[in-house]
């Protein structure tokens, strides 16, 4: 056993919470359970701090321990499904032409997903709209994204070739994500999406083609 591990016998890293830090991680929880429940109800705009604390029974000082503000409160809520966009857009990476039955899965899926957390996607989008620090940083974001979710697909281009292909999936992936947001939020969510399944997969596969085909031209 380690010196570190001291007298008590139990090393560093695993040893129990103390009382205080189980306290403090259930109010982190209480506060993100209020904000995403007031996100959904309210919009991300008409929500306040105050809302949020005191729907999470603490106070707005108690509040700014742990969130420096609410658009924190909802970036710490989104990088709990960081790894969703990668995952779900790798679907229907591959090198030369993309079948169509793999751009369908990505679109079913990115929809499936959209009627899961409709509200704190909507509330995301939003705060972009309000929060010039959150727009500055989405695009960018959204490039580095389409890198992880397509190295096969956009190691067959070079140069300005790669640079334009990667910027077509961005647009994409933003326009699928506008489309959904003013679709789904302005009406009851379709129990049937096979007409947007298959609308918005014809609109991908052509772009996606009409990249690919470009490298049998060249």
């Amino acid at each position: 056993m380690s010196a570190a591990a001291g007298r008590s016998g139990v090393a560093p890293d695993d040893r129990r919470p103390t009382l205080r830090e189980e306290q403090r991680l259930l109010t982190r929880s209480r506060l993100v359970e209020a904000g995403i429940a007031l996100f959904a109800e309210k919009g991300y705009v008409a929500t306040t701090v105050e809302d949020i604390a005191a729907s999470a029974r603490t106070s707005r000082a108690t509040f700014y321990l742990h969130f420096e503000s609410k658009l924190a409160l909802l970036g710490f809520v989104g990088a709990q499904h960081e790894t969703w966009a990668p995952a779900t857009l790798n679907l229907m990476d591959g090198a030369g032409p993309v079948p169509r039955e793999r751009v369908e899965a990505m679109v079913r899926e990115g929809f499936r997903h959209w009627r899961e957390h409709a509200s704190l996607i909507g509330a995301f989008l939003q705060a972009e709209a309000v929060e010039v620090g959150l727009r500055e940083r989405t695009l960018p974001h959204l490039h580095e994204v389409v890198e992880q979710a397509f190295p096969l697909y956009l190691g067959q281009f070079a140069g300005a070739d790669r640079d334009l292909a990667r910027t077509e999936m961005v647009m994409l992936v933003l326009l699928t994500y506008r489309y959904m947001f003013y679709e789904f939020t302005s009406r009851p969510f379709p129990d049937d999406l096979d007409l947007q399944v298959r609308a918005m997969t014809d609109l991908v596969w052509r772009v996606v083609t009409a990249r690919a085909g470009s490298l049998d031209a060249s």
